[in-house]
């Protein structure tokens, strides 16, 4: 009975050690899309961004399909754009604009 106890308590130490790494890396997504707004679109007036699909491809590298509402502070009226962000270790690593009318692009790749 004393082994089952201490196997339980090592596996809960264990389980509350990797739960901070986890959480943080699901909080590091909307942090890199907020950094990739400001980067490309300094002059907003405001801002609205939808992920419509993600991608982990690894444990540090995740592909976000990202929507974008963007309301500049002079000339016409909102501008909606897509993009597909690359997320290293919780850091922006590269975008790629696409077409807003295609289908989801953030599948699993089929050989």
């Amino acid at each position: 009975m004393r082994r089952f106890f201490f196997g339980l308590a090592i596996g809960l130490c264990l389980a509350i050690g990797f739960l901070p790494q986890a959480v943080a890396g699901k909080q590091d997504i909307p942090r890199a899309i907020e950094s990739f707004m400001h980067l490309h679109y300094p002059l907003a007036a405001s801002y609205t961004w939808i992920i419509n699909d993600t991608v982990r491809e690894k444990d540090e590298v995740t592909v976000v399909d990202l929507q974008t509402i963007v309301i500049p502070k002079v000339g016409p009226g909102p501008r909606e754009e897509r993009f597909l962000l690359l997320i290293v270790q919780g850091q922006l690593a590269g975008s790629q604009s696409v077409p807003i009318d295609n289908p989801t692009l953030c599948g699993e790749q089929q050989i």
